[in-house]
C-alpha cells in the first residue's frame, strides 16, 4: 500500500464515519436503528463507528481495489473538503 492510498483511506474513513454518526441525512437511520443495542452504539459512537468504517473501506480496497477506488476517492475528497471548511469557518 502506498502513502497516497493510506492518505485516501484515512480521509475516506473520516468522511464515512462523520456521515454515519453526525450528518442529518443519516438521522432517520440512526433513529430507527438506535434502540438496537449493538447497532445503536455502533452508529452513535464516533470511535466505534470509525473502526468499523475503516475496516469496511480497507477491506474493500484490499479485496476489490478497482471497484472500491471511486467510492474511496469520493469520500476522501469530501473528507478533505470538510476539514478545509471547518478550518475556514473558525474565523
Amino acid at each position: 500500500m502506498t502513502w497516497i492510498e493510506l492518505a485516501l483511506l484515512i480521509l475516506a474513513s473520516y468522511r464515512l464515519t462523520h456521515l454515519i454518526v453526525f450528518d442529518s441525512i443519516m438521522e432517520p437511520v440512526r433513529e430507527r436503528l438506535g434502540p438496537i443495542p449493538f447497532i445503536g452504539e455502533l452508529i452513535s459512537c464516533y470511535w466505534c463507528c470509525g473502526v468499523w468504517a475503516s475496516g469496511l473501506l480497507v477491506g474493500a480496497h484490499l479485496l476489490w481495489p478497482a471497484v472500491s477506488f471511486p467510492l474511496i476517492l469520493l469520500l476522501a475528497v469530501a473528507g478533505g473538503q470538510a476539514i478545509v471548511e471547518s478550518l475556514v469557518r473558525r474565523d
